[in-house]
């Protein structure tokens, strides 16, 4: 009771904000907060300019910056606050969830209004307001100041975000300025972690014993926590640290144990999700896509494990965007073949009897083109029914584990240009598969790259084959990257008539066209016609793999 009471003075705030008595008629998420853990008490006690909390998941980072947040908010009546991330959409169902769900209580006036999805703001009765934006568009954080900031997952930030945010903390309602960010721990060379090391800002650690629905203080318990406490897992810790435990690679370095933790072991060393001071990251903000590059559909089956669909923009010098990502598990293959179009911007005409016809209806302004090609998994079943659904010819993809590997790695290289040949939009995924999350599997292929190891069990070396688990997003990356980079042991021409008009009858099949019998000629076969193209090298027809494959079929057939 006296700790709770300290904690509200230490922050200035008047104790009758809230009840300190717990109350029978209060659910366990509305009981008063207790900050637990030194780190989560400095962050309290902190006035500086610019702090954050590191650690790994489930240690109550996001509660404690929240918790602060609020209770300056309803302190000091007109001050300004933000809660940001590097996209709006990733905020609705992680920051702000905890904060109407955990932070606010039931029935505050601030909840009154929009659902979390559409919140753009929570204005308070004292006139405080807090503002939830994007930093990939910041004109709506730029135009105004604050007094205290949150940057949840600063980690997908730059150097950069993070000083254009300082400039707007000059409010001066309340006493002190304050930015506030948390973050799990990626590699070390990030610049969070440099810049923490060389003293420009505080950085705690947090634990998982700092979280009292995981760990509970007991004299007589018989573990010890990280900083001397003795104590006990509760039955949702522990089965919470299980699954942490069945982590890999540098994943479970840094979700499990809250380490800053190199890729050692990881397939594709090259990963680098987050922009440092050498790289600029392989995930990148969305940008408009021009129509005229060619789009790539890439699907891995899987009902219990998950269905996994990219859409790849490729630009004319070869170079690889997945601008979508459906990862979902527990839903039929005709229901993401209706996502796929319509993420898109397209729907099938379906006839008198509900059969799709050959035309496709436009459902936005301006909808993406439709695919030049199609990979699957060799799921016959599953391949008819995404034909069907579709409109669109798929093909059994080639999917030979090192080879794929080697040409996927080659991508993740930087170029001359000192860009990658493949990136990944930021806000790709399409929705965030809730069982995945509760089970604390990866959501998406980018979570899948730190935990894609080589397997080193029954006397396996490093290099030979990689860890069979949690890799169906690998394997997308990998069949589209073997078909692009002409991997396959059948080379396809892509034989495509394109329009992106409603209505419009569009053809988007790939063919299978070539079964060689001598190393000097190719046959073609394009819209029912046979041509002969002779090529007297192996190394000319492997031109024709490249990223501009198409465009040199073209030419020769014109």
């Amino acid at each position: 009771m006296n700790e709770d009471i300290e904690f509200l003075r230490s922050l200035s705030l008047d104790e009758s904000l809230y009840d300190t008595t717990p109350s029978k008629g209060i659910i366990p998420q509305q009981q008063p907060y207790k900050p637990y853990g030194k780190a989560i008490n400095d962050l309290f006690y902190f006035k500086g300019a610019i702090a954050g909390l590191s650690g790994p998941a489930g240690t109550g980072k996001s509660r404690a910056v929240l918790e602060k947040i609020h209770l300056c908010m309803e302190k000091y009546p007109g001050s300004r606050a933000f809660i940001a991330r590097k996209t709006r959409e990733s905020l609705s169902e992680s920051a702000l969830y905890t904060f109407e769900e955990k932070v606010v209580p039931a029935g505050h006036s601030i909840l009154t209004g929009v659902s979390r999805r559409y919140r753009q703001d929570y204005i308070y009765s004292n006139s405080s307001m807090i503002v939830v934006v994007g930093l990939d568009k910041p004109q709506k954080i730029m135009s105004t100041e604050f007094d205290i900031g949150y940057v949840q997952e600063m980690i997908e930030c730059e150097l950069n975000d993070l000083e254009l945010l300082t400039t707007r903390l000059r409010n001066g309602v309340i006493s002190y300025n304050q930015l506030l960010f948390d973050c799990n721990p990626d590699k070390p060379e990030h610049w969070i972690y440099v810049s923490s090391l060389n003293g420009k800002f505080p950085m705690w650690e947090t634990q998982h014993e700092d979280n009292p629905m995981l760990w509970e203080d007991n004299i007589n318990g018989t573990e010890t926590a990280y900083d001397g406490r003795k104590g006990n897992w509760t039955e949702r810790g522990k089965a919470y640290i299980a699954k942490l435990d069945d982590l890999t690679g540098s994943n479970k370095l840094r979700l499990r144990y809250g380490k800053w933790a190199s890729s050692e072991g990881c397939v594709y060393t090259e990963w680098t999700p987050n922009p440092t001071g050498l790289h600029p990251g392989h995930v990148i903000n969305r940008f408009e896509v021009p129509n005229d590059w060619r789009r790539v559909w890439t699907v891995d089956f899987g009902v219990t494990h998950p269905f996994v669909w990219h859409s790849y923009a490729i630009d004319p010098d070869g170079r690889a965007y997945c601008e979508h990502e459906i990862y979902m598990t527990n839903r039929l293959v005709e229901d993401h073949a209706k996502q796929m179009l319509a993420t898109c911007g397209w729907e099938r005409v379906k006839d008198e009897t509900g059969e799709p016809t050959g035309e496709y209806r436009a459902i936005r302004e301006n909808p993406e083109p439709f695919p030049s090609y199609c990979l699957g998994d060799w799921d016959k079943e599953g391949l008819l029914t995404l034909e069907k659904e579709t409109g669109f010819q798929w093909t059994n993809a080639y999917k030979s584990i090192n080879d794929g590997i080697q040409a996927v790695s080659s991508r993740l290289r930087l170029a001359i240009d000192n860009k990658p040949r493949i990136s990944f939009f930021r806000d790709c995924l399409v929705e965030v598969d809730p069982i995945l999350l509760e089970n604390m599997l990866p959501t998406s292929v980018i979570k899948e790259f730190p935990g894609y190891v080589w397997d080193t069990k029954k006397g396996k070396r490093k290099g030979e084959v990689p860890l069979d688990k949690d890799n169906h997003g690998m394997d997308v990356i990998r069949y589209f990257v073997a078909h692009e980079d002409g991997l396959r042991d059948k080379y396809v021409a892509k034989d495509v008539l394109m329009e992106s008009m409603p209505l419009a009858r569009v053809i988007a099949i790939p063919r299978k066209i070539w079964q060689p019998e001598s190393d000097t000629e190719v046959v073609l076969r394009v819209k029912n016609k046979r041509r002969e193209i002779p090529f007297t090298t192996r190394s000319q027809r492997q031109q024709l793999t490249g990223s501009r494959r198409q465009t040199k079929l073209r030419d020769r057939f014109e």
